[in-house]
């Protein structure tokens, strides 16, 4: 199981793991599969929103503490963002995170090209510029913005 780029599932499961709510990928109706856990539940919510659509992913995991921050990406036409929530009782992750409300603009801007022929309007909290290389159904791209919070 990976989890923003990195493998979760191996972690070794100790005699007092906690009991999460475990649905990867998320389903339709209410989440009822459990994993037993030796770091956190998680529940969190990724929402992603281009000029084509909007969508909005429940996912309910055990994951590392580390992963436990909430982010927001701005490519300018793509934004996603976030919200997570962590604890540490049993199914204390059953329930969905709300979407993180997207925040009105900052004055900070960041390039959106290589060149900086363009740029793209921080929101809220959105505090540095990026560059990311992306791999979407086999196509290869470099796309710049802006972000907040932990994205690694």
């Amino acid at each position: 199981m990976v989890l923003n780029g990195k493998d979760i599932s191996g972690y070794r499961i100790s005699a007092l793991a906690l009991e999460c709510y475990h649905c990867w990928p998320p389903g339709p109706g209410v989440c009822t599969d459990t994993i037993q856990c030796k770091d956190v539940c998680s529940s969190f919510t990724i929402n992603k929103n281009s000029s084509a659509k909007q969508e909005k992913e429940n996912f309910k995991v055990c994951m590392p503490p580390s992963f436990c921050d909430s982010y927001s990406l701005n490519y300018g036409s793509y934004k996603e963002n976030k919200n997570v929530m962590c604890c540490v009782t049993d199914r204390c992750n059953g329930e969905d995170v709300p979407v993180l409300p997207y925040q009105p603009p900052n004055g900070m801007k960041c390039c959106s090209d290589e060149n900086c022929l363009q740029t793209v309007e921080c929101q809220g909290d959105e505090d540095r510029c990026i560059i990311a290389n992306v791999n979407k159904n086999g196509s290869k791209s470099t796309v710049h913005g802006n972000s907040a919070g932990s994205t690694t």
